[in-house]
Order: C-alpha cells, then sequence, then structure tokens
C-alpha cells in the first residue's frame, strides 16, 4: 500500500507555478475582454525624410589620382609642368639631377660588356665541342654564366629606362597617367629624396564631394542614395549620388565621412572649391496615430465607451557647430528637440475626470556647448560639456487609488547642467576614467492637481545633483 502511494506521488504531474503580477494590476481573461469590448489599436509610427545640408570639399576620387613622387636622391634642375597643365601619360614633368643615374649608366656598360664577354665564351665552347675538343660539361657552364649575363644586363637596361635620360644626363620624371596637374610641390634647385612628392595629376572631369554627416543622421542614408550638391560660385544644383560612407564614427567630430559623386561637372568647377550637400535625412520628423477603443462594465457605475482617436505631427531638428583645432582638439555646440506623443487614459472601473481621459505631447529643448581635449600623445582626454534643456508638458505616470496608472502631464522644467570627463590610458595598456555631472532644475506653470510634484524639482528626482 505505502509502496502504491509513493509511485502514484512520483507519477503525479507537478502544479505549474503562479505566475507573479504587480500589485494593483488587472488581469481579464480572453472571454471577459470580448465580454467588455475591449479592442486594441495599433500606434503608426512614420518618419518624413527632411534634407540636411552639410558642408563638403570637392576633391578627384582616388582612384583617378596620382601623386608622383621622387625615384632618386638628388636636386631638381628643371621643372617642366605648372598646376592647370594637360599632360598625357609618360610626359615629363621635370628633371632631377642625380649621381645614381651616372651608377646605372656605368652598371649598364658593365653589363653589356660582360653579355657580351659571355656570348663570345658560349660560342667558342661550342665551337670546340664540334671538334671534340672540350667535354659538354664545358658549354653547358658557359650557357649558364651567358644566361646570368643576359638577366644582369636586363636588370641594369631596366633601372637605366626607368630613369629616363635626358639629353643633359638627368633623371627624367614622367606622368604616371594623363590628367591634369594639380599641384607642384617642388621647384628648382630643390634637393629630393626617393619618394619625396613632386605633382598631384588627377581626372577633374570626375569629381567627389567629400563631408562629415553627423552621427544621428548617418543612420538614415545608405551608399546610393540620390542627393544635391550646390556650389557658391554657380548657381545650379549640380545632382549627385553616395557612393561611399565611412566604416567609424569620427571621435572628435561624432560624424561618418560621406563621399558623393558629381552626375556632372559644370565648367569652372574645381578639386578644392567648397560645396555644400544636400541629403534627404535631416531632423527628424514624426507622425504618429494612435486609436483607442474599451468598454467598461462594473456594478457600481453604469456602463461606458470610450472611442478616441488623435494624430501628432512634429518636427525634431538637431544642429551641430563645430570647430577643430590643429592638434585634433574640439570645440562644438549643439542645439537638439526631442518629442513625444500624447495618448489616452482608458483603464480603470471608475472613469476618471475629463481633463485626465487625455495627455498631451511633451517637448524638450536642448542646448550644449562642450570641448574635447586630448594631450600626451592622446593618452590623455578630458571632455566637459554645460547643457541647458526646456521642458514642456512633462509626461509623468501617476497611480489612481485602486493601483491602476495613468498618464498626465505635471508642468514644466529649465534644467542646468555640467558634465566632465577625465580620461588618462598609459602605454603599458592601463586605464583610468573619472566622470563627473551636476544638475540643477527649476519647474514652472504646474498642473494644479499635482502642484506637490513640482515643488521640490522634477517627479520621482531631486532638484539638485
Amino acid at each position: 500500500m505505502t509502496a502504491a502511494l509513493l509511485s502514484a506521488c512520483r507519477g503525479a504531474p507537478e502544479r505549474p507555478a503562479e505566475e507573479k503580477v504587480p500589485s494593483g494590476t488587472i488581469l481579464l481573461t480572453p472571454a471577459q475582454v470580448q465580454s467588455a469590448g475591449i479592442q486594441v489599436d495599433t500606434v503608426r509610427f512614420e518618419m518624413i525624410s527632411l534634407p540636411l545640408t552639410v558642408p563638403a570639399t570637392l576633391e578627384t576620387p582616388e582612384p583617378l589620382s596620382a601623386r608622383v613622387g621622387s625615384i632618386v636622391e638628388g636636386r631638381v634642375d628643371d621643372v617642366l609642368v605648372l598646376p592647370g597643365d594637360k599632360v598625357a601619360r609618360g610626359a615629363p614633368l621635370m628633371h632631377i639631377h642625380s649621381h645614381e643615374l651616372a651608377t646605372a649608366v656605368r652598371d649598364f656598360a658593365s653589363a653589356e660588356a660582360q653579355l657580351s664577354v659571355a656570348q663570345a665564351a658560349y660560342d667558342r665552347s661550342q665551337r670546340l665541342l664540334a671538334d671534340e675538343a672540350v667535354p659538354r660539361e664545358e658549354v653547358e657552364r658557359r650557357l649558364g654564366a651567358l644566361d646570368q649575363a643576359r638577366a644582369e644586363y636586363a636588370r641594369s637596361r631596366e633601372v637605366v629606362d626607368h630613369m629616363s635620360p635626358s639629353p643633359q644626363g638627368d633623371v627624367t620624371v614622367r606622368a604616371t597617367r594623363a590628367g591634369t596637374v594639380f599641384a607642384v610641390h617642388v621647384r628648382a634647385g630643390t634637393v629630393v629624396t626617393p619618394g619625396t612628392p613632386l605633382v598631384d595629376l588627377g581626372d577633374e572631369s570626375q569629381l567627389w564631394a567629400t563631408g562629415f554627416v553627423p552621427e544621428h543622421a548617418a543612420v538614415l542614408v545608405r551608399p546610393g542614395t540620390l542627393v544635391a550638391i550646390t556650389v557658391d560660385a554657380i548657381p545650379d544644383t549640380i545632382p549627385g549620388r553616395l557612393v561611399r560612407m565611412g566604416g567609424v564614427v569620427d571621435s572628435l567630430r561624432r560624424a561618418v565621412e560621406v563621399r558623393v559623386s558629381l552626375d556632372r561637372v559644370p565648367p569652372g568647377v574645381r578639386p578644392g572649391m567648397f560645396a555644400s550637400v544636400v541629403l534627404p535625412a535631416g531632423g527628424r520628423a514624426f507622425r504618429i496615430h494612435t486609436h483607442t477603443r474599451s468598454h467598461v462594465e462594473s456594478e457600481r457605475n453604469d456602463p461606458r465607451d470610450i472611442d478616441l482617436s488623435a494624430t501628432y505631427q512634429n518636427f525634431s531638428p538637431k544642429v551641430s557647430l563645430q570647430y577643430e583645432f590643429a592638434g585634433g582638439d574640439l570645440l562644438y555646440a549643439v542645439y537638439s528637440e526631442g518629442y513625444r506623443a500624447g495618448g489616452f487614459n482608458s483603464g480603470g472601473v471608475n472613469p476618471l475626470p475629463p481633463e485626465r481621459e487625455t495627455y498631451a505631447p511633451d517637448q524638450l529643448r536642448n542646448y550644449e556647448i562642450g570641448l574635447k581635449l586630448q594631450g600626451f600623445e592622446k593618452r590623455l582626454t578630458f571632455n566637459s560639456a554645460v547643457f541647458y534643456d526646456e521642458w514642456h508638458d512633462i509626461q509623468t505616470d501617476q497611480y489612481r487609488a485602486s493601483g491602476i496608472p495613468f498618464t498626465t502631464n505635471a508642468g514644466d522644467a529649465r534644467i542646468l547642467g555640467v558634465e566632465t570627463e577625465l580620461g588618462f590610458a598609459s602605454a603599458d595598456g592601463l586605464s583610468a576614467q573619472m566622470n563627473a555631472r551636476f544638475t540643477q532644475t527649476r519647474t514652472m506653470n504646474p498642473n494644479p492637481s499635482f502642484l506637490t510634484l513640482l515643488i521640490n524639482g522634477l517627479p520621482n528626482a531631486p532638484p539638485n545633483a
């Protein structure tokens, strides 16, 4: 009997644990929801593209440009081109007097002589082999020496050809591609070494506009986006296409580098000109539609139906001005806005007063100015900012006596704050960081029903922190 009872206990299914819900929560079964006629509608959120203008600089695409450098050590004797000149591939750009050319010519002459000697020795060994005067191994040895002499001759000749000697015995630097001379970095008499930049070449018939898109707007644009480019020098708008986006956000600018290809290059437009790129991704425009329906029945009150809908739309801009110093330090100023849509309160058996059935949108305006400094080879960083916020019609969640929450507008507030960050990273990988923040809040225009909420600052927040 005992064994049977134990077996039965082991086989009995466990009862599922009851789900814990917050105090004051009312749970309805599907039948109750259907009986009460409660319907739930989806809040629709729509983004509207608005133009964003960013400064840019016109440049030649890297695949269509070249920087010609010196291939020898020496002194520039003649500069044969000026900025703006059109050159063909292989055209002479300048002459450099270099002792390396004399050495290369001497090596070539020596290689040519060695080749002649090796060729003669090989021909003689073949004749002697025909007369059976030498073994075949001697002919093969002479053939190996001839091949080595040929290789040295080809190498030394290639070196001389690469230097392209002029009639005066100078090294001739030639254009590596056809295009326009954008810049000449040296003049006659300049001493150069291998790799010294000499001439910049490019194709001005194709241009890119390079600029930086703020990080908040970078998520709204993609390669292939159609854009418009304006240049102060001409009245026309130039169509273009975003072709490339940087892989990371610039830590100082807080922006992403973008490159835009111009569909056409109007006459007179040249690399280096300032331009503006108009992207379809400016501030954020919101259009939110909400629709609430409910039917409430209780023993103490008459049945009531709620069928309310509203559409809220707003534009939240963000403007950022930045100045980057030569050493990489950054000074910036930002203005931005935030927006939350309003809505309806429909819960609870007892009806709310008419003024609490709806709540209005709240809006935040933020003004910020900051500084980002770095030193000791970027190991020490100091960031600081001062901000001032204007918050209108603050939305706050409150609770009825039954525990059911509702949302209302508590009033307005002004918030002044300072935040500072100091960081250091040592060469061995050790890093330290210190952060500090202070805010002061002043409230105004309180909702009379919730006056006590704003006496000492924002709801559930100290006035000073």
